[in-house]
C-alpha cells in the first residue's frame, strides 16, 4: 500500500501514525514529487490528501484510509472502539476535524497574501477557532479524549492537529492549559516523534 500526501499535512500524519501504531508497512509517495502528483492526479479527482493506493484504487479520505486499516489489521497498540464511548471519541474527532479545516482556511488565506480580517468568512473561521480550543480544553481528561484510556484515534487527531496549529502560528495554545498538558503527554510516544514534521 502506498500513502500519498505531503511530511506536513496533519491529515496525512494521522495515517502515518496510524500505520507505525498497527505495524502496518505504508509507502510514503510524496505528492510535492513530479511522480507523485501525477499519481495523486490519477488516483484522486480532488486532488487532496491523503490518499491510500490499495490495488491500484485510491482510497480518498483520511477516515476511509483508518477505518480500512482498523478493518483490516485490528486495533493493533491503539485503543479499541466501544459503543459506551463513541459519542464521546465522535465528538473529539469532529470537533478536531472542524479545527483543522477552519486553520488550513487560515492559513492557505495568510499565504495568499488574503487581509482576513476583511473577510465575514475568515473572521468567522478565527472565532471558530477560538471556541473549538476552548471546547476541546474542557473536554481533555488528562491524556485522553474519551473516559476510557488508551491512545486512539481523538488522541492522533488531537495531537496532529494541535502541533500542527503551532507549528503554522495559526493559534495561541497557551491559554488551554489542559491541552499543552494533553501535548505534553504524547510527546514523546514513538509514533508521535517519528512522524513530526520537519521543523516542528
Amino acid at each position: 500500500m502506498r500513502l500519498l500526501g505531503t511530511l506536513t499535512s496533519p491529515y496525512v500524519r494521522r495515517i502515518r501514525v496510524i500505520g507505525l501504531e498497527l505495524d502496518v508497512a505504508l509507502e510514503f509517495v510524496d505528492t510535492n514529487t513530479p511522480g507523485g502528483r501525477e499519481l495523486l492526479t490519477r488516483l484522486s479527482p480532488l486532488q487532496k490528501y491523503p490518499v491510500l493506493e490499495v490495488g491500484g484504487v485510491g482510497v480518498l479520505d483520511s477516515h476511509a484510509i483508518s477505518d480500512l486499516l482498523l478493518f483490516q489489521h485490528g486495533h493493533g497498540a491503539l485503543r479499541a472502539r466501544h459503543a459506551a464511548t463513541q459519542i464521546s471519541e465522535g465528538n473529539a474527532i469532529h470537533a478536531t476535524d472542524g479545527l483543522l479545516d477552519a486553520g488550513i482556511h487560515v492559513f492557505y488565506c495568510r499565504r495568499d497574501g488574503v487581509d482576513i480580517d476583511a473577510l465575514p468568512f475568515m473572521r468567522s473561521e478565527g472565532e471558530r477557532i477560538g471556541r473549538t480550543l476552548a471546547w476541546l480544553d474542557q473536554h481533555v481528561r488528562g491524556p485522553w479524549c474519551t473516559p476510557d484510556e488508551g491512545f486512539g484515534l481523538a488522541e492522533i487527531a488531537l495531537v496532529t492537529t494541535l502541533e500542527w496549529l503551532r507549528l503554522r502560528n495559526i493559534a495561541d495554545l497557551e491559554p488551554h492549559h489542559r491541552l499543552l498538558d494533553f501535548l505534553a503527554a504524547h510527546a514523546e510516544r514513538p509514533s508521535v516523534v517519528a512522524t513530526r514534521a520537519p521543523g516542528a
